[in-house]
């Protein structure tokens, strides 16, 4: 994944991040936005907490300088949080009146930046990418008519990414047969923001369909299942199992994997 992909999906895993140990949202609908330099006057129109996605330095293949694919990145975080009726501060620092264990009314900063570190450790799991925290900035003060004193903090990350965008394929792609029905299984890739569907092709013969539109269709259901039943009958048969990618958000499948094959002869 590249730089605009990973930050795309540090911003879906701060979306989805929940409260530990519950389905509550820790951060409110549009308060988590990707931005370099967020304007004074739309701070005021941020429901609390929020959290300020952006970029930092970075450099080419660090370690070696052998690669120009391979970039270093930093990705900054920064997070803002305040409590009603905190003329000092403290509150928007360590919380005080919490509604309850899954919400953020109340919430200090400090109970903030727990569940931000839970959730950006899930990019690891993205495949060529790896992000470390490095370090964070002391708690700066400010005073909003419409917030009251805000607390706000930035956490900077040091990311291993590429300079390419990537597709991820499945894995351990296999097929057995048994009684005439074929059995097709295969991982996923990991989890992330523009994870659409698995697509699966299969033809008759040894070589398989050669992308997402060639050979017959095998419908997938659930979209992102691991397994999935073909009768076809006696023969050889070639499967091509292709992922799909939203990249734009919008629905519909906009990127494909190259896809992964495997094939199968009985009688």
């Amino acid at each position: 994944m590249n730089s605009w992909q990973c930050l795309k999906q540090i911003k879906s895993l701060l979306v989805a991040q929940k409260w530990t140990g519950s389905s509550t949202a820790i951060f409110p609908n549009g308060s988590v936005i990707i931005t370099q330099a967020p304007p004074k006057k739309g701070i005021s129109l941020n429901r609390m907490p929020y959290a300020f996605i952006g970029l930092g330095s970075g450099s080419s293949d660090p370690v070696h300088d052998e690669l120009p694919d391979k970039l270093r990145v930093d990705v900054i975080v920064a997070l803002a949080c305040s409590v009603p009726g905190d003329p000092y501060g403290e509150a928007a620092m360590i919380g005080r009146n919490i509604q309850s264990t899954t919400d953020s009314r109340g919430r200090g900063i400090l109970e903030l930046e727990e569940e931000l570190f839970n959730a950006v450790e899930l990019l690891n799991e993205i495949d060529g990418v790896v992000i470390q925290f490095r370090a964070m900035g002391s708690p700066a003060p400010e005073y909003d008519e419409t917030h009251g004193y805000i607390v706000k903090r930035g956490y900077r990350f040091e990311m291993d990414c590429t300079a390419s965008r990537a597709y991820s394929e499945a894995s351990k792609f296999t097929a057995s047969e048994s009684g005439g029905t074929v059995t097709l299984s295969w991982t996923l890739p990991a989890t992330r923001y523009d994870l659409k569907a698995m697509i699966l092709r299969f033809a008759s013969g040894s070589t398989p369909p050669a992308d997402k539109d060639a050979g017959t269709g095998i419908t997938v259901d659930p979209v992102l299942g691991t397994s999935e039943t073909h009768a076809p009958g006696a023969g050889t048969y070639s499967y091509r199992l292709i992922t799909a990618y939203d990249e734009d958000e919008d629905e519909t499948a906009d990127r494909w994997s190259a896809g992964v094959t495997t094939s199968i002869t009985f009688t």
